[in-house]
Formats: C-alpha cells, sequence, structure tokens
C-alpha cells in the first residue's frame, strides 16, 4: 500500500472496497450514470496559484501521482493519460464497474488538497492565508469547486482530448518564451 509522508495510509482517504456497505453497493448498482466511456477531467488550483509547479522543495506533483497510482492499483480507474501543470491537471480516466465517477473526484480532490496543505504548513505557511475560506467543512479551498468532467462518447472525442493533455504543457512553455524541456 502506498503511504503519503507522515505514514498515514492512502486508504483512510480513499475507504477500499471491502469497507462499503451492502445498501452502499446496491445503490451504486442502481445508479444512473454510464461507466464504460472514459472521461476528461480538469481540475484547477482555486485563484489560478501555481501550487503544482515542481521546485527545489516541494514534491505536490509526486502526491498526485501517488494518488493516481493507488486508484489504479485499488482499481477504482484505469488511467489513459494526464498532465499536471502549475495550476491545474487535465486527465484522462475511467471507472471501473460500481465506483462512482462523482466519489473518486470527490476523494482524489480531497487527498490531494490534504497533501498541498500539508506542505504547505511545511514549507511556505504564509502561502495558506490565499486560500482560507468560511466553508463549513473546510479551514481552506485549494482546488476551484467546479472542476470539468467530460464523458468521452466517440472516438473523435477521445483522440481530440488525447492530443491534447501532452500538447498543452508544450504550448504553454513555447508562449512563455521559456522553452520545453523533456
Amino acid at each position: 500500500m502506498i503511504s503519503i509522508q507522515d505514514n498515514t495510509p492512502l486508504g483512510e482517504f480513499f475507504p477500499p472496497p471491502a469497507t462499503r456497505t451492502k445498501n452502499y453497493l446496491s445503490k451504486l448498482a442502481n445508479a444512473a450514470f454510464i461507466k464504460e466511456y472514459s472521461q476528461f477531467f480538469t481540475a484547477g488550483i482555486n485563484g489560478r496559484y501555481k501550487l503544482l509547479q515542481h521546485d527545489s522543495y516541494s514534491y505536490r506533483d509526486k502526491d498526485i501521482i501517488n494518488s493516481l497510482r493507488f486508484l489504479v492499483e485499488d482499481k477504482r480507474i484505469k488511467l489513459y493519460a494526464f498532465a499536471i501543470m502549475q495550476d491545474h491537471i487535465h486527465l484522462i480516466w475511467q471507472m471501473q464497474p460500481l465506483i462512482h465517477p462523482q466519489h473518486v473526484q470527490r476523494d482524489f480532490l480531497k487527498y490531494t488538497a490534504q497533501q498541498i496543505k500539508l506542505d504547505l504548513q511545511r514549507n511556505n505557511p504564509e502561502a495558506l492565508t490565499h486560500f482560507e475560506t468560511d466553508a463549513n467543512d473546510r479551514a481552506y479551498q485549494f482546488w476551484k469547486r467546479r472542476s470539468l468532467s467530460i464523458e468521452l462518447r466517440t472516438d473523435k472525442v477521445y483522440q481530440q482530448k488525447l492530443d491534447y493533455i501532452p500538447a498543452r504543457p508544450v504550448r504553454r512553455a513555447l508562449e512563455s518564451g521559456k522553452g520545453w524541456n523533456l
């Protein structure tokens, strides 16, 4: 099992299938979602702050990769492509049977937000003030409230998004004049 730096098992953020109740599973089996379609998913950092850029003291991109790895190994998703930009992420993933997309998205964003918070508390506590919120259920809001999730129902749309994901970081680097490094 993959765990985070403070040795908290990822399973605490993503409850394993064995802990789901029979009622929970029967509700999922009757849920109105199509599980055979892949999804294009984009989530942005609140305020467009560049929290995901890799630097000498922060490994937030590795936390995202570890979270995705966990979801794949726990057989919740199939992951086809992803890009981690400085202020947002793009994914093409497909939910496994009986796994509801909204639940995976919620758990993924919750876990990665927790990792961002822990990293900022250790390395840049003053930056936390940018993400303070008046919400009843949290002190900080790292991800934007509305993520984009599009079912990829045709090969044409799937291919368009698949081509877009690796091209986006290259285009951003070229537009910034910094060039692109592999």
